[in-house]
């Protein structure tokens, strides 16, 4: 990758052993290359989706440490790959996850990595900071959210904040409140391009033209628009999805 365009295609220098060939083409097969200049600037896009019914994908995309000849960066992808068992075993904690994968290391050859391993400690209970996440925003905003995962439409998240964590914990949130039988649709990608629109279900805050009509997430303002592709979203499921929403957080959410 080159200053945004995909020039020769993205190439695996480094994989623990127990990712096959068809692991790694189906992962890199999910790759877009329409990214936006913002990461070559320093910013960093996350994608999340799932490689298996039973294996999660979390990458994490930033350019080069250092630039290349003529002071060119290039962009890296780290994807981490684990069972569903471990990303609920962490409580879908999407920004332990982004700050383990703070820096992607610069390989000079092709190398064989140990596999990877962390200590996940929290310093507050997963109630308490599910119920911080909630309080930001009106429970009609997350159920909506939650039913533009079912609908037909791409959806587009927009975040004026700068900062991913936002996003993070949004995806945190719903995830723990959404049956294991819809979580496949909880795929997302940031900064990528409209030509992606097929890849991720979430595109946040998108380069390019999203295919139309699509549903707009705003996290600025709390809303999910417009109203009538809104009011065309599936309802299945949301009462249980607001049951459980009011039972995880142990009190009254906003309305």
């Amino acid at each position: 990758m080159r200053e945004g365009k995909d020039v020769s295609g993205y190439k695996i220098v480094a994989k623990t052993p127990g990712l096959t060939e068809k692991d790694c083409a189906d992962v890199l097969g999910r790759t877009g290359s329409g990214f936006s200049q913002a990461i070559l600037r320093g910013r960093r896009a996350y994608a999340f989706f799932q490689l298996s019914p039973k294996q999660i994908v979390f990458s994490c995309t930033q350019r080069s440490l250092t630039p290349e000849n003529l002071n060119r960066y290039y962009l890296q992808t780290h994807f981490l790959v684990f069972d569903q068992e471990v990303f609920e075993a962490i409580h879908a904690d999407l920004q332990y996850l982004a700050k383990e994968m703070d820096e992607i290391p610069t390989f000079e050859e092709e190398k064989t990595l140990p596999l990877f391993k962390a200590t996940y400690q929290r310093q507050n209970s997963i109630e308490s900071d599910l119920r911080r996440i909630a309080r930001l925003y009106p429970s009609e905003f997350l159920e909506n959210t939650y039913r533009a995962l079912k609908g037909d439409n791409p959806v587009a998240i927009f975040d004026s904040s700068g900062s991913e964590n936002k996003v993070l914990d949004l995806f945190q949130l719903l995830f723990l409140l959404t049956p294991p039988t819809e979580r496949k649709h909880l795929t997302f990608a940031s900064m990528a391009s409209g030509a992606e629109v097929g890849k991720y279900k979430f595109k946040v805050n998108p380069t390019g033209v999203l295919k139309l009509p699509h549903i707009v997430i705003r996290l600025d303002d709390a809303k999910v628009v417009p109203p009538h592709l809104v009011a065309q979203l599936p309802s299945f499921g949301i009462l249980r999805f607001h049951a459980t929403l009011v039972e995880l957080m142990g009190e009254k959410i906003r309305e």
